[in-house]
């Protein structure tokens, strides 16, 4: 998974520069459009990212040359109200992109301006919505992603400093934000079950139980390290920090742990999203928008299924069969002499004739998350880097399931490291896309690139066909099953015992694991649909494309028009394919 290290305050201000900047009446009609189209892609640059400093700092090296380097840390909260005024200015905003006709436009040009009117239709769908979502998640939620969004604060700056003492001091107030909207959606019927509820209680037990927050170490490496400040400054720097974590954050994470233990027993559903008016509707939008796709869920499920039963015969056939590529499967080690640092090098030299070169070789660093946080995060993540260099990369992992001498170590690292996210991040930013286009996510077209790319890399190891269609099945066997369950459950309204009757007859496990990957899906839903559905359409496209370009296809080329279209709608990227032409 990818943390983009930023954290969205709400589409008003997401919006709000751009808004005014219509209004002012710069964007005048102008007898070259795709100049006007640039301006445009300028403002929604600026917009998007907006003015909050850690959305700045995360997405840019050197702030000052965009004139954002005062940017200051401020709490907001968006009513529904402020939601609603924002999703009529977002309709304004995608109607002026569709007032460009595409003919007076060139092809980059037009392909953005196809690309956000998506995008925007998208994000618009979400309009009436308003209580359907929460901030909160035992691993994906805000509370869960902070401490390890502040581990990665750069100090390029003193001011840097001083706005990470804000986010520390104004922790409990955004906490105080999320308490009273879910207080709000308990009241209306919605509220969380006990079982997230309690799953969030115990991530925060587990970051309050340290005797010396890790935090604190981590910073101090960090001020060690600057050389804006004297040795006198550092010290004094270093003990304001341990103050406010002890005075402010810690406290905060306390008032969060108080306030979901009062929520309990409010909940009136067991949290899917059928369950809720209009859910059915809800889970549609956003499986749409999480894959990148038009499809309804009742074509999702259907192509699902298709794909399950030929992952099943093509499991079952060899397992039978007792074939040589089962045997080979079953007695695999993808990283035969390979440690966990030679793993990228190595991959690097691998993808080198299949996938386009970079220009940049950045520095990279894997770490093991802390102690406190591994029960409670994904096995490994990489984070965005900023736009504007080419500096440092971090890819995190948790020891609980990145042993380093695995299979899935060796999979994982080419997901989350190279040739996946950290490579597609790098390659993005050397490309010609405007910044708005480097900006924006599918998470879809990311998530399915990375789950393509850690099943690709197995032919390095073993190049036979039918081992690797082993390696493709029983990878995604699991995720499949559990993608139609996230279906079932938030989209058909299963329950418990409905859920466990259907997972139960694909998968050895007891009703007790049953329960637990209910509300997982309850939790997150569609998250694994991201990651397979998604791989799986880019398989299609694959397929589909080696038809049309016959003796002139390659992965090579293949991947690279990918790469070079930029984040977009599964839909837009098929006809990218189609046009195609040497």
């Amino acid at each position: 998974m990818t943390i983009i290290k930023k954290i969205n305050k709400t589409i008003c201000i997401l919006i709000l520069f751009l808004s005014l900047f219509l209004c002012s009446g710069c964007l005048m009609l102008s007898s070259d459009s795709n100049q006007e189209f640039d301006a445009l892609e300028d403002a929604l640059f600026y917009s998007f990212l907006g003015t909050d400093p850690m959305n700045v700092h995360f997405t840019l090296y050197y702030p000052e040359n965009y004139g954002l380097e005062d940017a200051k840390v401020e709490v907001y909260q968006a009513t529904e109200k402020d939601m609603e005024e924002s999703y009529d200015s977002l309709r304004e905003i995608n109607d002026y992109l569709k007032s460009f006709n595409r003919s007076s436009l060139n092809e980059e040009n037009r392909l953005s301006r196809d690309i956000l009117i998506d995008y925007f239709n998208h994000k618009i769908a979400y309009d009436g919505y308003y209580y359907y979502d929460t901030q909160l998640g035992s691993y994906l939620g805000y509370q869960a992603q902070l401490p390890l969004i502040l581990t990665e604060y750069r100090f390029d700056r003193m001011k840097d400093v001083y706005d990470y003492f804000d986010y520390l001091k104004t922790a409990k107030q955004e906490f105080e934000n999320i308490v009273s909207f879910e207080n709000e959606k308990a009241n209306r019927g919605m509220g969380l079950t006990d079982v997230v509820l309690n799953r969030c209680i115990d991530q925060c037990n587990a970051f309050l139980s340290e005797n010396e927050n890790y935090l604190i170490p981590v910073f101090n490496e960090k001020i060690d390290e600057v050389t804006f400040l004297t040795s006198e400054e550092k010290t004094n720097i270093k003990q304001q920090n341990k103050e406010i974590i002890d005075t402010y954050f810690l406290p905060a994470y306390q008032y969060l742990k108080e306030q979901l233990e009062q929520l309990k027993g409010r909940a009136t559903t067991n949290g899917n999203l059928a369950s809720y008016p209009k859910g059915k509707e809800y889970y549609q939008i956003k499986l749409q928008d999480a894959i990148g796709t038009n499809q309804t869920v009742l074509e999702i499920k259907a192509n699902l299924e298709t794909i399950l039963n030929q992952l099943l015969v093509t499991y079952s056939q060899n397992r039978l069969e007792n074939t040589q590529a089962y045997q080979t499967w079953e007695n695999s080690n993808l990283m035969k002499d390979l440690t966990l640092s030679d793993l990228i090098p190595y991959l690097k030299e691998k993808t080198s004739q299949n996938f386009p070169s970079l220009k940049h070789d950045s520095t990279y660093s894997i770490t093991e998350i802390n102690e406190s946080l591994k029960d409670h995060t994904s096995p490994a993540m990489y984070f965005l880097s900023p736009l504007d260099d080419f500096k440092n990369e971090s890819i995190f992992i948790n020891p609980q399931d990145v042993t380093g001498s695995d299979n899935y170590t060796y999979q994982v690292i080419a997901h989350e490291g190279y040739p996946g996210h950290m490579y597609q991040h790098i390659y993005l930013k050397e490309s010609s896309l405007s910044p708005v286009r480097k900006l924006i996510s599918y998470d879809g077209y990311l998530e399915g690139w990375a789950t393509y790319v850690e099943n690709y890399v197995v032919e390095y190891q073993y190049p036979d066909e039918e081992v690797r269609k082993l390696f493709e099945a029983t990878d995604a066997l699991n995720y499949i099953i559990l993608g139609l369950g996230d279906i079932g459950v938030n989209y058909e309204g299963w329950d418990i015992p409905t859920f466990t009757t259907f997972i139960q007859q694909y998968l050895d496990v007891n009703d007790e694991v049953c329960v637990d990957l209910y509300y997982d899906l309850t939790e997150v839903p569609t998250n694994y649909l991201q990651y397979y559905y998604s791989y799986f359409i880019i398989q299609d496209l694959k397929e589909s494309f080696k038809l049309k370009m016959k003796d002139q296809y390659s992965d090579l080329l293949f991947h690279t028009i990918y790469l070079d279209t930029g984040p977009c709608s599964f839909d837009i990227l098929k006809e990218v394919y189609d046009s195609y032409e040497i």
